[in-house]
């Protein structure tokens, strides 16, 4: 055994690990395998992200539920790795996952709703003289219905996303509360003000889009709860001219009272969960004589799709409390508080058009940058309420010790710690090891680490008690 190079120690933060590995390489699994979730698993969220493997000839994973096998869905394999979607129901769900060559397998879920706390409200903004129509393209619908349904699968997206990254950054499936219709879909508010259209566009003309926004901001002072929920909100009436190449009522902005995005790209969201996969995957141009073009340069309509709905979840991050990750020094500029919002969708997707990459765990800046997940997790807007984890300032020794990594610190007695590990520098998932290391003297000492891996980083956070 070779050993331990410490090559990084920062106070309270990452511990790089290098070793030689002395387990031996395991052979690739064919048959279909869910990785991201465990059987039986309670997700307190409806719609469940299913991430795995499956056969590398696949070219495709098709899922029902057991009590309904001609209601299924297809999802793209691209060299063994999947992602699907399923809309769960109240209490226990069998799912049936079948990719045409294993035999296929069952794999139950439970769902219990977020029925208490405080929580988001969507809301399609509509102004006096507004006829609650959106911008698209001819044969696509754009009334205020097709509005509530995207807004709506919209929000489902962005709070299974929530959960699942807040999960790989070692903080368990925390997202936030939604309220629900009696069909189990999130409720978007249709809100009619008292200003006309035009009132909206002068003053974003004259003085900018932030007085733009403490309009809308003045026209939800009175709605209820507002102690309990904060308001991410779509206005019908943003507007585009081809002649002129201008856009009215198109903006993106987020305090910590509300959100404010743009309808300009509404039109190539899914109305409902059959449509997700398809509209990830239009490669149909946006013409710019009609519509507006808010994809980076990229022109489609599933880029704008991808950057639509990141900017709307980059708004909500706002109300919820997060700045910008280039506030993070040193850490990079990236992750959905950055411009990685843009690529959204990769999160639901294992390849997107125009693209041979496989994205199964690297999905370019598809996260939460790790002290965005840190805010999120100390959020009284994340369900379940925080942990009470926190960064001690502690640096361990580390050595190994009969074919194990042992790490002492000093450490306050009577804390409880938990360990968090990763495989690479550049990943933002952490896994915890353990959960509850009671320090009963003046140091921590845990040596049941065995060295399966060439690097791993390890963080070390406190909990404190109230």
């Amino acid at each position: 055994m070779t050993p331990i190079k410490q090559l990084l120690s920062t106070p309270g933060l990452f511990l790089i690990l290098c070793f030689t590995a002395i387990c031996g390489v395991t052979s690739l699994r064919a048959q279909i395998s869910v990785e991201n979730l465990v059987t039986d698993e309670l997700l307190q969220y409806p719609l469940a992200l299913l991430k795995g493997t499956c056969h590398e000839e696949a070219s495709h994973i098709i899922v029902h539920d057991i009590k309904d096998p001609d209601n299924h869905l297809t999802f793209p394999a691209v060299e063994g790795k999947f992602k699907a979607l399923w809309m769960l129901k109240k209490g226990g769900n069998t799912l049936v996952l079948n990719d045409g060559i294993n035999v296929p397998i069952s794999f139950p879920l439970n769902y219990s709703p977020i029925e208490s706390g405080k929580w988001i409200r969507p809301v399609y903004l509509l102004a006096s003289d507004s006829d609650g129509t959106f911008d698209a393209p001819s044969g696509e619908s754009n009334d205020t219905q097709s509005a509530v349904h995207r807004f709506a699968v919209g929000a489902l997206l962005m709070q299974t996303f929530t959960a699942e990254k807040m999960s790989e950054a070692g903080y368990g499936r925390k997202t936030f509360r939604l309220q629900y219709d009696k069909r189990g879909m999130p409720k978007v508010e249709v809100i009619r003000t008292n200003n006309k259209v035009e009132d909206y566009f002068q003053t974003q003309s004259s003085k900018g889009d932030y007085a733009y926004y403490s309009m809308v901001l003045g026209d939800l002072a009175n709605l209820p709860e507002r102690a309990d929920s904060k308001d991410i909100v779509i206005p019908s009436f943003t507007r585009y001219d081809g002649t002129t190449r201008t856009i009215q009522g198109h903006t993106a902005l987020g305090t910590d009272r509300l959100g404010l995005c743009s309808s300009a790209t509404l039109h190539t969201w899914a109305e409902n969960i059959e449509q997700i996969t398809d509209r990830f995957s239009d490669t149909s141009q946006i013409d710019t004589s009609d519509l507006f073009d808010d994809s980076v340069g990229r022109g489609s309509h599933w880029a704008n799709y991808a950057t639509g709905l990141g900017a709307t979840l980059h708004e909500l991050g706002h109300t919820l409390g997060l700045p910008h990750t280039d506030q993070y020094h040193p850490m990079p500029k990236t992750g959905i508080m950055w411009r990685g919002f843009d690529n959204l969708n990769l999160a639901f997707m294992v390849q997107q058009p125009d693209d041979a990459s496989t994205y199964y765990d690297k999905e370019a800046g598809a996260f939460w940058h790790p002290e965005s997940a840190r805010l999120l997790n100390r959020s009284a807007w994340m369900h379940p309420p925080a942990s009470g984890f926190s960064m001690p300032n502690c640096v361990p020794h580390i050595h190994i010790q009969e074919n194990h990594i042992v790490l002492r610190w000093n450490a306050n007695p009577g804390t409880t710690y938990q360990l968090l590990f990763s495989e690479t520098i550049d990943t933002t998932i952490w896994t915890p090891v353990f959960q509850s290391i009671q320090a009963t003297a003046n140091e921590v000492v845990l040596n049941t680490l065995k060295p399966t891996y060439k690097a791993g980083f390890y963080q070390i956070q406190t909990e404190t008690h109230p």
